[in-house]
C-alpha cells in the first residue's frame, strides 16, 4: 500500500529501490524515472569536461598580474577563499583592491571590524585602469554594496536574508567580502555549551556563504585573523583562528605576514610614476634612497588546483600591493 511521503531529491539518490517501492508503492518504470528526476534536480547541468569546467569558470582579479598568476588567474568562484594573517600585513589591503578591481560587475563589503575605510578605497580608485581615469569617482561606488555588522546574529542574518535578496537584486555583483570573519566571533563563548553554539553559528555563517557563491556564481573572500598555537610540537608560532569547523568550509587558505626585510625605493621607480609615496621629491634630491617600505610575503597555503608554493614578496604602496617581481 502506497504512503504518502514527502521526500527531497538528495533522499531519494541514496535510497536502494526496496525502500522506495516499500514507500512509495512505484512500478519499476516510475522508480526509474523518479530517481532520475532527483539526480538532474542535484545536478541540473550534468557532468562537464575539465576543459568545459575551465571555460566556465572566471576568476576574480587581485589586481596584482604577479600573485594573479600564481592563483591560476585569481579567486575561485563558487567558494570560500580565506585571507589570514597578523594585525598590519595587508589583509584588508587585498580586499580592497580586489573591490576596486571588481566595482564595475558589482562587490558586497561587510565590514565587522572598525569603520569601513573609504579614503583609502577612493584612494585606490585613482590609480584603476587608465581608461576610467576621467570618470566621476563617485560612480565607482555605485555597485560597491557596504554594510556595517558587528554581531553574530547579524551577520546570520545579513548572510541568509539581506544578501540573497540584494544579489537577486544585482545579479552581476561577483564579489563578497567579509571583512574580518573572525570578529564577531571574539564574544565569550567559554562553557562547553557555549563552545556548541559558536560552531553551530559559524557552520551557518559558512553553509550561508557557500550558498550564495554557488548559487549566484560568486567568489567569496574572508579576512581571518590569527591566535598563538600553543601546541609545543608545532612549528608554526601562529594559526588562522575559529579552528577546525571553519577550516572545514574554506577551499583556499591564503597567508599574508610581516618579514624583517624592507625595500628601497629610489628616484628612478619615483620618477617612473611606478611608486608615488613622498609628497615632495626636492626635498631628498640629495639623496639616493626616498624611504624603505615593508616587505610582506604572499603564500597559498593549501588549495584544490594550485600547487606552486611559491612564496611572493610584495609591498604597499599608494596604488595598492605591488608584487617585487614587478621592479
Amino acid at each position: 500500500m502506497s504512503k504518502d511521503v514527502n521526500l527531497k531529491p538528495e533522499q531519494i539518490v541514496l535510497m536502494s529501490d526496496y525502500e522506495l517501492l516499500k514507500i512509495k508503492g512505484l512500478s519499476g518504470e516510475d522508480l526509474s524515472k523518479l530517481k532520475v528526476n532527483a539526480a538532474n534536480n542535484l545536478l541540473p547541468n550534468g557532468f562537464k569536461t575539465v576543459v568545459e569546467m575551465g571555460k566556465s569558470q572566471s576568476k576574480i582579479s587581485t589586481g596584482c598580474p604577479h600573485i594573479d598568476k600564481i592563483l591560476n588567474g585569481g579567486l575561485d568562484r563558487k567558494c570560500i577563499t580565506e585571507i589570514y594573517g597578523e594585525s598590519g600585513c595587508g589583509k584588508t589591503q587585498f580586499a580592497l583592491q580586489i573591490a576596486t578591481n571588481s566595482w564595475n560587475t558589482g562587490v558586497v563589503y561587510l565590514c565587522t571590524e572598525d569603520v569601513f575605510p573609504s579614503k583609502r578605497l577612493h584612494q585606490l580608485f585613482e590609480f584603476i585602469n587608465p581608461k576610467y581615469k576621467n570618470m566621476d569617482l563617485s560612480k565607482y561606488g555605485e555597485k560597491i554594496f557596504i554594510l556595517q555588522i558587528t554581531e553574530v546574529d547579524d551577520l546570520i542574518k545579513c548572510i541568509n536574508i539581506q544578501l540573497p535578496c540584494l544579489l537577486e537584486s544585482n545579479k552581476s555583483i561577483s564579489v563578497v567580502i567579509v571583512d574580518s570573519v573572525a570578529a564577531p566571533f571574539r564574544g565569550d563563548y567559554q562553557e562547553m555549551s557555549s563552545n556548541l553554539s559558536r560552531a553551530q553559528h559559524l557552520k551557518e555563517v559558512g553553509i550561508g556563504l557557500l550558498k550564495c557563491a554557488k548559487s549566484y556564481n560568486l567568489a567569496v573572500l574572508c579576512i581571518n585573523q590569527v591566535s598563538s598555537n600553543l601546541a609545543a610540537s608545532s612549528t608554526n608560532s601562529i594559526i588562522p583562528c575559529l579552528g577546525l569547523v571553519w577550516s572545514n568550509m574554506i577551499t583556499v587558505r591564503i597567508n599574508v605576514r610581516k618579514t624583517n626585510k624592507y625595500f628601497r625605493i629610489n628616484h628612478e621607480l619615483y620618477k617612473n610614476n611606478i611608486i608615488k609615496e613622498i609628497k615632495s621629491l626636492e626635498e631628498k634630491t640629495d639623496s639616493k634612497q626616498l624611504m624603505e617600505l615593508n616587505i610582506r610575503e604572499f603564500q597559498v597555503m593549501f588549495s584544490p588546483d594550485i600547487y606552486n608554493d611559491e612564496v611572493i614578496n610584495y609591498i604597499i604602496v599608494t596604488k595598492g600591493i605591488m608584487s617585487l617581481m614587478n621592479c
